[in-house]
């Protein structure tokens, strides 16, 4: 397996939002187990000895995303009950 930053489960990817499109622009390390100086001069490139996969933190992501959707939809369908009751 490739033991580069980009699959790192210390690797936070920056984005740039062009349009309705998100493209990666480079990221960096929140290894905090590190100085700040180690985690800037990172090279994605080369193994790093503190590497950790980082699969699992992807899904664990998502499933944290999708939760706090559910929930932000049920708000809003409350909001909007709430809405539609005082326009009465």
């Amino acid at each position: 397996m490739d033991k580069s930053c980009y699959t790192c489960k210390y690797y936070r990817e920056h984005y740039l939002k062009k349009g309705s499109r998100l493209y990666p622009i480079g990221g960096h390390c929140v290894n905090f187990t590190l100085t700040a100086h180690k985690r800037k001069t990172y090279n994605p490139n080369n193994d790093c000895k503190f590497w950790e996969s980082g699969d699992h933190q992807k899904e664990e992501r998502r499933d944290k995303i999708e939760n706090t959707l559910t929930k932000m939809q049920k708000s809003l369908e409350e909001i909007a009950l709430i809405l539609k009751d005082d326009s009465k």
